[in-house]
Protein backbone atom coordinates (compact mmCIF):
# COMPACT_ATOMS: atom_id res chain seq x y z
CA UNK A 1 0.00 0.00 0.00
CA UNK A 2 1.38 3.57 -0.98
CA UNK A 3 2.24 5.68 1.97
CA UNK A 4 0.18 8.60 2.42
CA UNK A 5 1.82 12.05 2.67
CA UNK A 6 0.21 14.07 5.44
CA UNK A 7 2.28 17.38 4.77
CA UNK A 8 -0.27 17.25 2.01
CA UNK A 9 -3.55 17.16 3.67
CA UNK A 10 -5.92 19.53 4.49
CA UNK A 11 -9.35 19.74 6.47
CA UNK A 12 -12.13 19.82 5.04
CA UNK A 13 -14.71 22.66 3.56
CA UNK A 14 -17.00 22.53 6.26
CA UNK A 15 -14.57 22.56 9.21
CA UNK A 16 -12.97 25.75 7.25
CA UNK A 17 -16.32 27.39 7.12
CA UNK A 18 -16.76 26.98 10.43
CA UNK A 19 -13.41 28.10 11.53
CA UNK A 20 -13.61 31.10 9.91
CA UNK A 21 -17.89 31.52 10.54
CA UNK A 22 -16.92 31.64 14.14
CA UNK A 23 -14.00 33.86 13.84
CA UNK A 24 -15.89 36.76 11.75
CA UNK A 25 -18.64 36.70 14.52
CA UNK A 26 -16.82 36.79 17.45
CA UNK A 27 -17.38 33.41 18.81
CA UNK A 28 -13.66 33.02 20.08
CA UNK A 29 -14.22 30.48 22.27
CA UNK A 30 -16.02 28.13 19.60
CA UNK A 31 -13.05 29.25 16.77
CA UNK A 32 -10.50 28.19 19.21
CA UNK A 33 -11.87 24.98 19.82
CA UNK A 34 -11.65 24.08 16.28
CA UNK A 35 -8.87 25.71 15.53
CA UNK A 36 -7.03 23.81 18.22
CA UNK A 37 -9.01 20.46 16.60
CA UNK A 38 -7.95 21.44 13.32
CA UNK A 39 -4.20 21.76 14.30
CA UNK A 40 -4.21 18.44 16.25
CA UNK A 41 -5.92 16.66 12.94
CA UNK A 42 -3.42 18.00 10.29
CA UNK A 43 -0.24 20.03 12.29
CA UNK A 44 1.01 20.76 8.95
CA UNK A 45 -1.79 22.75 8.01
CA UNK A 46 -0.30 26.64 8.95
CA UNK A 47 -3.63 28.61 8.10
CA UNK A 48 -5.39 26.78 11.05
CA UNK A 49 -1.90 28.17 13.46
CA UNK A 50 -2.17 31.77 12.20
CA UNK A 51 -6.02 31.54 13.12
CA UNK A 52 -5.47 30.20 16.39
CA UNK A 53 -2.88 32.73 17.13
CA UNK A 54 -5.33 35.21 16.38
CA UNK A 55 -8.09 33.56 18.66
CA UNK A 56 -5.78 32.54 21.78
CA UNK A 57 -5.02 36.69 21.54
CA UNK A 58 -8.53 37.30 21.47
CA UNK A 59 -9.06 35.63 24.68
CA UNK A 60 -6.41 36.68 26.36
CA UNK A 61 -4.02 33.77 26.49
CA UNK A 62 -1.42 35.78 24.92
CA UNK A 63 1.49 33.43 25.62
CA UNK A 64 0.25 30.21 24.09
CA UNK A 65 -1.07 32.72 21.10
CA UNK A 66 3.01 33.79 20.73
CA UNK A 67 3.49 29.46 21.02
CA UNK A 68 0.98 29.10 17.77
CA UNK A 69 2.45 32.62 16.37
CA UNK A 70 5.86 30.78 16.22
CA UNK A 71 4.26 27.57 14.73
CA UNK A 72 2.40 29.85 12.16
CA UNK A 73 6.04 31.13 10.97
CA UNK A 74 7.97 27.88 10.87
CA UNK A 75 5.59 26.65 8.35
CA UNK A 76 5.34 29.75 6.36
CA UNK A 77 8.40 31.28 6.19
CA UNK A 78 7.57 33.41 2.81
CA UNK A 79 4.24 34.11 4.59
CA UNK A 80 4.32 38.36 5.38
CA UNK A 81 1.49 38.39 6.74
CA UNK A 82 2.19 35.51 9.52
CA UNK A 83 5.93 37.82 10.64
CA UNK A 84 3.32 40.51 11.06
CA UNK A 85 0.89 38.86 13.83
CA UNK A 86 4.12 37.59 15.67
CA UNK A 87 5.44 40.78 16.07
CA UNK A 88 2.22 42.19 17.05
CA UNK A 89 1.86 39.43 19.87
CA UNK A 90 6.16 40.19 20.73
CA UNK A 91 4.88 43.98 21.03
CA UNK A 92 2.28 42.90 23.30
CA UNK A 93 4.68 40.84 25.60
CA UNK A 94 6.98 44.01 25.19
CA UNK A 95 9.46 41.94 23.26
CA UNK A 96 10.31 44.84 21.52
CA UNK A 97 13.53 44.28 19.75
CA UNK A 98 12.43 40.58 18.84
CA UNK A 99 9.03 42.36 17.53
CA UNK A 100 10.84 45.24 15.23
CA UNK A 101 13.18 42.23 14.12
CA UNK A 102 9.62 40.24 12.71
CA UNK A 103 8.23 43.37 11.61
CA UNK A 104 11.02 43.79 9.44
CA UNK A 105 11.17 40.71 7.94
CA UNK A 106 7.35 41.40 6.88
CA UNK A 107 8.55 44.03 4.85
CA UNK A 108 11.23 42.55 3.16
CA UNK A 109 8.92 39.80 1.97
CA UNK A 110 6.03 42.67 1.54
CA UNK A 111 7.52 46.20 0.66
CA UNK A 112 3.93 47.32 0.18
CA UNK A 113 2.29 46.11 3.09
CA UNK A 114 1.39 49.59 4.81
CA UNK A 115 -0.05 47.33 7.93
CA UNK A 116 3.75 46.18 8.83
CA UNK A 117 4.76 49.27 8.38
CA UNK A 118 2.80 51.16 10.78
CA UNK A 119 2.82 48.25 13.18
CA UNK A 120 6.69 48.81 13.36
CA UNK A 121 6.24 52.33 13.93
CA UNK A 122 4.12 51.49 16.94
CA UNK A 123 7.52 49.53 18.00
CA UNK A 124 9.91 51.94 17.04
CA UNK A 125 7.89 54.66 19.41
CA UNK A 126 7.77 52.12 22.20
CA UNK A 127 11.88 51.64 21.93
CA UNK A 128 11.56 55.88 22.01
CA UNK A 129 13.22 56.55 18.41
CA UNK A 130 9.91 59.04 17.69
CA UNK A 131 12.26 60.32 14.53
CA UNK A 132 12.22 56.54 12.84
CA UNK A 133 8.91 56.31 14.11
CA UNK A 134 7.94 59.10 12.07
CA UNK A 135 9.40 57.85 8.84
CA UNK A 136 8.02 54.42 9.13
CA UNK A 137 4.43 55.86 9.83
CA UNK A 138 4.70 58.36 6.60
CA UNK A 139 5.63 55.30 4.34
CA UNK A 140 2.59 53.48 5.64
CA UNK A 141 0.67 56.68 4.58
CA UNK A 142 2.15 56.72 1.40
CA UNK A 143 1.27 53.26 0.83
CA UNK A 144 -2.00 53.69 1.87
CA UNK A 145 -3.24 57.31 1.83
CA UNK A 146 -6.60 56.52 3.61
CA UNK A 147 -5.06 54.30 6.31
CA UNK A 148 -6.53 56.06 9.33
CA UNK A 149 -5.25 54.65 11.90
CA UNK A 150 -1.56 55.01 10.63
CA UNK A 151 -2.39 59.07 10.33
CA UNK A 152 -3.41 58.36 14.64
CA UNK A 153 -0.50 57.08 15.08
CA UNK A 154 1.78 59.84 13.40
CA UNK A 155 -0.21 62.38 15.21
CA UNK A 156 0.68 60.50 18.72
CA UNK A 157 4.33 60.45 17.51
CA UNK A 158 4.20 64.12 16.58
CA UNK A 159 2.68 64.76 19.82
CA UNK A 160 5.87 63.20 21.80
CA UNK A 161 8.18 65.64 19.49
CA UNK A 162 6.69 68.19 20.73
CA UNK A 163 5.41 69.38 17.00
CA UNK A 164 1.93 69.64 18.73
CA UNK A 165 0.34 71.78 15.31
CA UNK A 166 1.29 68.98 13.01
CA UNK A 167 -0.01 66.02 15.42
CA UNK A 168 -3.59 68.11 15.65
CA UNK A 169 -3.18 67.97 11.67
CA UNK A 170 -2.81 64.34 11.37
CA UNK A 171 -5.52 63.45 14.22
CA UNK A 172 -8.14 65.25 11.97
CA UNK A 173 -6.78 63.84 9.13
CA UNK A 174 -7.88 60.25 11.00
CA UNK A 175 -11.37 61.85 11.72
CA UNK A 176 -11.92 63.20 8.39
CA UNK A 177 -11.13 59.54 7.13
CA UNK A 178 -12.92 57.57 9.63
CA UNK A 179 -15.91 60.04 11.29
CA UNK A 180 -16.62 57.71 14.01
CA UNK A 181 -12.88 56.85 15.17
CA UNK A 182 -12.92 57.57 18.67
CA UNK A 183 -9.59 57.34 19.40
CA UNK A 184 -8.58 60.02 17.33
CA UNK A 185 -10.91 62.18 18.85
CA UNK A 186 -9.58 60.80 22.27
CA UNK A 187 -5.62 61.71 21.12
CA UNK A 188 -6.37 64.91 19.57
CA UNK A 189 -8.51 65.96 23.14
CA UNK A 190 -4.88 65.53 24.65
CA UNK A 191 -3.21 67.06 21.85
CA UNK A 192 -5.18 70.37 22.67
CA UNK A 193 -4.05 69.97 26.44
CA UNK A 194 -0.98 69.96 25.54
CA UNK A 195 -1.35 72.96 23.26
CA UNK A 196 -2.90 74.75 26.51
CA UNK A 197 -6.03 75.42 24.27
CA UNK A 198 -8.60 74.19 26.87
CA UNK A 199 -11.79 75.65 24.83
CA UNK A 200 -10.87 73.51 22.26
CA UNK A 201 -9.96 70.51 24.34
CA UNK A 202 -13.54 70.83 25.91
CA UNK A 203 -15.26 70.92 22.65
CA UNK A 204 -13.20 67.53 21.53
CA UNK A 205 -14.20 65.58 24.89
CA UNK A 206 -17.71 66.78 23.96
CA UNK A 207 -17.82 65.13 20.67
CA UNK A 208 -16.30 62.67 21.87
CA UNK A 209 -19.09 62.18 24.54
CA UNK A 210 -21.79 61.25 21.84
CA UNK A 211 -19.59 58.04 20.87
CA UNK A 212 -20.86 54.67 20.25
CA UNK A 213 -17.48 53.60 22.23
CA UNK A 214 -18.42 53.23 25.93
CA UNK A 215 -14.97 52.84 26.78
CA UNK A 216 -13.73 56.59 25.57
CA UNK A 217 -17.28 58.01 26.66
CA UNK A 218 -16.24 57.20 30.20
CA UNK A 219 -12.48 58.25 29.29
CA UNK A 220 -13.88 61.63 27.81
CA UNK A 221 -15.95 62.14 31.02
CA UNK A 222 -13.35 61.93 33.40
CA UNK A 223 -11.36 64.23 31.27
CA UNK A 224 -14.16 66.72 30.71
CA UNK A 225 -14.50 66.32 34.21
CA UNK A 226 -11.09 67.63 35.21
CA UNK A 227 -11.56 70.91 32.42
CA UNK A 228 -14.82 71.81 34.50
CA UNK A 229 -12.59 71.75 37.80
CA UNK A 230 -9.78 73.91 36.43
CA UNK A 231 -12.45 76.54 35.09
CA UNK A 232 -13.84 76.93 38.41
CA UNK A 233 -17.39 74.92 37.26
CA UNK A 234 -17.11 72.54 40.32
CA UNK A 235 -21.01 71.99 39.74
CA UNK A 236 -20.28 70.61 36.23
CA UNK A 237 -16.99 69.03 37.28
CA UNK A 238 -18.49 66.43 39.54
CA UNK A 239 -22.08 66.12 37.48
CA UNK A 240 -19.34 64.56 34.98
CA UNK A 241 -17.03 62.75 37.79
CA UNK A 242 -19.96 61.21 38.45
CA UNK A 243 -21.15 60.47 35.10
CA UNK A 244 -17.74 58.37 34.56
CA UNK A 245 -18.15 56.56 37.79
CA UNK A 246 -18.11 52.88 35.91
CA UNK A 247 -14.90 53.52 34.77
CA UNK A 248 -13.86 51.71 38.24
CA UNK A 249 -15.09 49.25 37.08
CA UNK A 250 -12.53 48.37 33.86
CA UNK A 251 -9.89 46.46 34.51
CA UNK A 252 -7.44 46.86 31.88
CA UNK A 253 -4.11 48.73 32.04
CA UNK A 254 -5.62 51.45 29.08
CA UNK A 255 -7.65 53.09 32.10
CA UNK A 256 -5.64 53.09 34.95
CA UNK A 257 -4.93 56.82 34.55
CA UNK A 258 -8.12 57.86 34.23
CA UNK A 259 -9.56 56.08 37.18
CA UNK A 260 -7.33 57.55 39.79
CA UNK A 261 -8.24 60.93 38.50
CA UNK A 262 -11.96 59.98 38.89
CA UNK A 263 -11.56 59.08 42.59
CA UNK A 264 -8.99 61.62 43.42
CA UNK A 265 -11.16 65.04 41.86
CA UNK A 266 -14.14 63.31 43.10
CA UNK A 267 -12.46 63.26 46.44
CA UNK A 268 -11.14 67.24 46.07
CA UNK A 269 -14.96 68.34 45.40
CA UNK A 270 -16.53 66.68 48.01
CA UNK A 271 -13.77 68.00 50.42
CA UNK A 272 -14.44 71.66 48.44
CA UNK A 273 -18.29 71.14 49.61
CA UNK A 274 -18.02 69.97 52.86
CA UNK A 275 -15.47 72.27 54.33
CA UNK A 276 -14.35 74.92 51.47
CA UNK A 277 -16.38 75.99 49.01
CA UNK A 278 -17.72 79.29 50.55
CA UNK A 279 -14.91 80.19 52.85
CA UNK A 280 -13.79 84.17 51.55
CA UNK A 281 -15.67 83.58 48.31
CA UNK A 282 -15.00 86.40 46.26
CA UNK A 283 -12.44 88.29 48.48
CA UNK A 284 -9.71 89.30 46.17
CA UNK A 285 -6.46 88.36 46.89
CA UNK A 286 -2.94 87.78 44.94
CA UNK A 287 -2.88 85.02 42.25
CA UNK A 288 -0.49 81.96 43.03
CA UNK A 289 -0.19 79.96 40.24
CA UNK A 290 0.25 76.29 40.50
CA UNK A 291 2.02 74.67 37.66
CA UNK A 292 2.33 70.73 37.42
CA UNK A 293 1.00 67.01 37.11
CA UNK A 294 -2.24 65.83 38.84
CA UNK A 295 -0.77 67.02 42.46
CA UNK A 296 -1.76 70.72 41.45
CA UNK A 297 -5.26 69.91 41.34
CA UNK A 298 -5.05 69.42 45.29
CA UNK A 299 -4.14 73.50 45.39
CA UNK A 300 -6.79 75.08 43.20
CA UNK A 301 -9.27 77.70 44.58
CA UNK A 302 -7.31 77.43 47.57
CA UNK A 303 -6.67 80.74 49.89
CA UNK A 304 -3.09 80.65 51.37
CA UNK A 305 -1.01 82.66 53.09
CA UNK A 306 2.86 83.16 52.12
CA UNK A 307 5.81 85.66 53.13
CA UNK A 308 2.24 87.20 55.08
CA UNK A 309 0.69 88.01 51.59
CA UNK A 310 -3.00 86.04 50.92
CA UNK A 311 -2.64 84.10 47.75
CA UNK A 312 -6.17 82.32 45.53
CA UNK A 313 -4.11 79.47 44.08
CA UNK A 314 -4.96 78.62 40.49
CA UNK A 315 -3.90 75.21 39.24
CA UNK A 316 -2.43 74.64 35.63
CA UNK A 317 -2.12 71.09 34.62
CA UNK A 318 0.56 69.04 32.58
CA UNK A 319 -0.21 65.65 32.04
CA UNK A 320 1.89 62.98 33.13
CA UNK A 321 4.65 65.18 33.55
CA UNK A 322 8.32 64.48 35.29
CA UNK A 323 10.84 66.78 36.19
CA UNK A 324 12.78 64.68 33.30
CA UNK A 325 10.63 65.83 30.74
CA UNK A 326 11.49 69.78 31.17
CA UNK A 327 14.98 68.52 32.34
CA UNK A 328 15.84 66.77 29.07
CA UNK A 329 17.28 67.93 25.72
CA UNK A 330 14.54 67.04 23.70
CA UNK A 331 11.59 68.78 22.76
CA UNK A 332 8.10 67.33 23.83
CA UNK A 333 4.62 68.20 24.37
CA UNK A 334 5.21 68.87 28.25
CA UNK A 335 7.69 71.62 27.76
CA UNK A 336 5.57 73.27 25.02
CA UNK A 337 2.54 73.33 27.19
CA UNK A 338 4.31 74.58 30.65
CA UNK A 339 6.09 77.25 28.54
CA UNK A 340 2.74 78.06 26.85
CA UNK A 341 2.07 78.36 30.62
CA UNK A 342 4.77 80.31 32.26
CA UNK A 343 5.00 82.84 29.34
CA UNK A 344 1.90 83.81 29.61
CA UNK A 345 1.60 84.95 33.22
CA UNK A 346 2.13 88.34 34.18
CA UNK A 347 5.85 88.91 34.57
CA UNK A 348 6.87 88.74 38.64
CA UNK A 349 3.72 86.00 39.44
CA UNK A 350 4.16 83.45 41.93
CA UNK A 351 4.51 80.54 40.70
CA UNK A 352 4.35 76.94 42.85
CA UNK A 353 5.45 73.78 40.61
CA UNK A 354 4.44 70.48 41.92
CA UNK A 355 6.62 67.97 39.99
CA UNK A 356 8.36 65.15 40.49
CA UNK A 357 6.45 62.75 42.22
CA UNK A 358 6.52 60.98 38.91
CA UNK A 359 9.72 60.94 38.92
CA UNK A 360 10.08 58.73 41.97
CA UNK A 361 7.87 56.05 41.66
CA UNK A 362 8.47 52.48 41.46
CA UNK A 363 7.25 51.57 37.63
CA UNK A 364 8.71 54.81 36.51
CA UNK A 365 11.47 57.50 36.52
CA UNK A 366 14.78 57.03 38.40
CA UNK A 367 13.93 53.59 39.73
CA UNK A 368 13.28 52.61 36.47
CA UNK A 369 16.35 54.29 34.91
CA UNK A 370 18.42 52.70 37.60
CA UNK A 371 17.04 49.60 36.93
CA UNK A 372 17.92 49.65 32.94
CA UNK A 373 21.32 50.94 33.74
CA UNK A 374 22.24 49.33 37.13
CA UNK A 375 25.55 50.38 37.32
CA UNK A 376 24.73 54.00 38.01
CA UNK A 377 24.03 55.48 41.24
CA UNK A 378 20.42 56.38 42.42
CA UNK A 379 21.70 59.78 44.05
CA UNK A 380 24.12 60.73 40.49
CA UNK A 381 20.69 60.00 38.98
CA UNK A 382 18.24 61.81 41.47
CA UNK A 383 20.88 64.73 41.32
CA UNK A 384 21.13 64.98 37.67
CA UNK A 385 17.51 64.68 37.27
CA UNK A 386 16.60 67.70 39.88
CA UNK A 387 19.82 70.03 38.25
CA UNK A 388 18.82 69.81 34.77
CA UNK A 389 15.15 70.22 35.57
CA UNK A 390 15.66 73.56 37.76
CA UNK A 391 18.38 74.73 35.34
CA UNK A 392 15.19 74.65 32.97
CA UNK A 393 13.07 76.85 35.38
CA UNK A 394 15.69 78.85 35.78
CA UNK A 395 16.74 79.53 31.99
CA UNK A 396 12.91 79.72 31.46
CA UNK A 397 12.35 82.24 33.98
CA UNK A 398 15.02 84.87 32.82
CA UNK A 399 12.84 87.16 31.04
CA UNK A 400 9.46 87.07 33.50
CA UNK A 401 10.93 87.18 37.15
CA UNK A 402 8.70 84.85 38.57
CA UNK A 403 9.23 84.01 42.39
CA UNK A 404 9.11 80.48 42.23
CA UNK A 405 8.41 78.00 44.93
CA UNK A 406 8.82 74.33 44.30
CA UNK A 407 6.88 71.33 45.65
CA UNK A 408 8.55 68.75 47.61
CA UNK A 409 7.81 65.39 47.08
CA UNK A 410 5.34 63.60 49.54
CA UNK A 411 6.19 60.27 51.70
CA UNK A 412 4.24 57.07 50.15
CA UNK A 413 1.76 55.27 51.52
CA UNK A 414 1.96 51.84 52.67
CA UNK A 415 -1.75 51.11 50.73
CA UNK A 416 0.57 52.40 47.17
CA UNK A 417 3.44 49.77 48.18
CA UNK A 418 1.54 47.09 49.43
CA UNK A 419 2.20 44.57 46.01
CA UNK A 420 5.52 45.30 46.33
CA UNK A 421 8.40 43.30 47.19
CA UNK A 422 10.16 45.01 50.71
CA UNK A 423 13.30 45.33 48.96
CA UNK A 424 11.84 47.69 46.19
CA UNK A 425 9.67 49.56 48.86
CA UNK A 426 13.27 49.74 51.05
CA UNK A 427 14.56 51.40 47.83
CA UNK A 428 11.42 53.85 46.77
CA UNK A 429 11.58 55.36 50.89
CA UNK A 430 15.36 55.64 50.38
CA UNK A 431 14.53 57.27 46.95
CA UNK A 432 12.23 60.11 48.01
CA UNK A 433 14.54 60.86 50.69
CA UNK A 434 17.17 61.34 48.87
CA UNK A 435 15.09 63.43 46.30
CA UNK A 436 13.47 65.95 48.63
CA UNK A 437 16.96 66.48 50.46
CA UNK A 438 19.10 67.08 46.73
CA UNK A 439 16.19 69.27 45.88
CA UNK A 440 16.06 71.15 49.01
CA UNK A 441 19.59 72.05 48.17
CA UNK A 442 19.80 72.84 44.85
CA UNK A 443 16.77 75.32 44.81
CA UNK A 444 18.38 77.14 48.48
CA UNK A 445 21.84 77.21 46.17
CA UNK A 446 19.41 78.70 43.14
CA UNK A 447 17.70 81.20 45.25
CA UNK A 448 14.42 79.58 44.88
CA UNK A 449 11.78 79.07 48.18
CA UNK A 450 10.40 75.39 48.94
CA UNK A 451 7.16 73.80 50.03
CA UNK A 452 8.52 70.54 52.44
CA UNK A 453 5.35 67.83 51.93
CA UNK A 454 7.72 65.35 52.80
CA UNK A 455 8.47 66.39 56.38
CA UNK A 456 4.45 67.16 56.64
CA UNK A 457 3.67 63.52 55.49
CA UNK A 458 6.51 61.58 57.48
CA UNK A 459 5.72 59.59 60.29
CA UNK A 460 9.38 58.70 60.88
CA UNK A 461 10.25 55.96 58.68
CA UNK A 462 9.66 57.32 55.29
CA UNK A 463 5.93 56.46 55.06
CA UNK A 464 3.10 58.39 55.16
CA UNK A 465 1.79 59.56 58.75
CA UNK A 466 -1.81 59.02 56.44
CA UNK A 467 -2.88 62.43 58.28
CA UNK A 468 -2.74 64.64 54.96
CA UNK A 469 -2.94 62.09 52.02
CA UNK A 470 -6.56 62.08 50.28
CA UNK A 471 -5.77 58.50 48.21
CA UNK A 472 -2.97 56.40 47.63
CA UNK A 473 -0.29 59.36 45.84
CA UNK A 474 -2.41 62.62 46.58
CA UNK A 475 -1.96 65.10 49.57
CA UNK A 476 -5.25 66.47 50.64
CA UNK A 477 -6.23 70.52 49.83
CA UNK A 478 -6.41 70.73 53.68
CA UNK A 479 -2.87 68.71 53.79
CA UNK A 480 -1.86 71.43 51.33
CA UNK A 481 -3.23 74.89 53.30
CA UNK A 482 -1.14 73.22 56.20
CA UNK A 483 2.11 72.62 54.46
CA UNK A 484 1.75 76.50 53.57
CA UNK A 485 1.54 76.91 56.95
CA UNK A 486 4.35 75.06 58.79
CA UNK A 487 6.95 74.11 56.25
CA UNK A 488 8.03 76.64 53.56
Amino acid sequence: MKKIDTNFLEPSHQQLNSLLGYYQAGRYTDAEKISLSITQEFPKYQFAWKVLAAVLKQNGKINESLVASKKSVELGPLDAEAHNNLSITLNELGRLEEAEVSYKKAIKLKPDYAEAHNNLSITLKELGRLEEAEVSYKKAIKLKPDYAEAHNNLGNTLKELGRLEEAEVSYKKAIKLKPDYAEAYYNLSNNLSYMNDLEKEINALKSLLKSNENDFRLKAAVNLAICNFLEGDFAESKKQVLAAEKIQEKTLYKFKTEKIYQRYLLKILKWHEDKYLDIDKGKKNKNLYVLGESHSLASHHLRIQYLGIDFFCKARLIKGCKQWHLGNASRNQYKKKFESIFCSLPKYSHVLLAIGEIDCRLDSGIIKHKNKYPAKQIKEITRNTIENYLSYIVDNNSDYHHKIIIQGIPCPTIDRCINHAEKEVVQLIELIKIFNFELKIIVEEKRLGFLDVHKLTDRGDGFSNNTWHIDNNHISPEGMIEAWSRYT
